[in-house]
C-alpha cells in the first residue's frame, strides 16, 4: 500500500511531472495538448495523452483523470501507479488491451482546483454535439443574466431577483 500511497502528488504541476517522466522512462512518447492559459502557478497546462500498446490491440482501455479538475490528483496517482507496475502491463499486454492514458481531462480545473474549466464548463455535465444546432432552452436563457450579472459582485437587485 505504501507503493500506491507514493503515486499520488501534491500539485497539478507535480503530477504532470512524474506522468511525462513516467511515459517517458517506457518509451511512450505523449501527445501533449496543450492550453491557452497558465496553471495556478504560471505553469504550462496540457491535456497529455499516451498509448501503451499496439495501435492494432484487440481492445483499448481508455484511462483518464481531472475531467472534475479536483478529481485530478486521485486519477493521476492511478495512472501513474499503473504505468510503474510492470506486472499489471504486462497482463494487459498479454491480454491484448492497449491503454489509453489521458491526463488532465480538465489542466486548468486540476491546477486551480475547481471542478469546472476556464470557461466554467463541468465537462461532465457538457455533452452536446456541437457539430449540430444546440437546442433551444428558453429557461436558461431567462436565468443567465441572473446567474452571470454584467457586475460582479452581484448588487442588490441580482440577488432579489435570484
Amino acid at each position: 500500500m505504501a507503493a500506491a500511497a507514493q503515486a499520488f502528488s501534491a500539485s497539478y504541476r507535480e503530477a504532470r511531472s512524474r506522468f511525462l517522466a513516467a511515459a517517458d522512462a517506457l518509451g511512450l512518447p505523449p501527445q501533449s495538448h496543450l492550453h491557452p492559459l497558465p496553471g495556478r502557478d504560471g505553469e504550462v497546462l496540457a491535456m497529455d495523452v499516451v498509448r501503451d500498446g499496439p495501435a492494432d490491440a484487440q481492445a483499448v482501455l481508455i484511462l483518464s483523470s481531472g475531467c472534475h479538475g479536483l478529481e485530478g490528483y486521485c486519477g493521476s496517482g492511478v495512472q501513474l501507479f499503473a504505468l510503474q507496475d510492470a506486472e499489471w502491463r504486462a497482463h494487459a499486454h498479454a491480454a491484448g488491451v492497449a491503454v489509453l492514458y489521458v491526463h488532465a481531462l480538465n489542466p486548468y480545473g486540476f491546477s486551480h482546483g475547481r471542478r469546472v474549466t476556464h470557461e466554467n464548463v463541468d465537462l461532465n455535465r457538457n455533452f452536446q454535439d456541437f457539430s449540430q444546432p444546440l437546442p433551444d432552452n428558453p429557461d436558461y436563457r431567462e436565468l443567465a443574466p441572473l446567474l452571470l450579472p454584467e457586475v460582479w459582485p452581484p448588487d442588490a437587485a441580482n440577488q432579489a431577483a435570484l
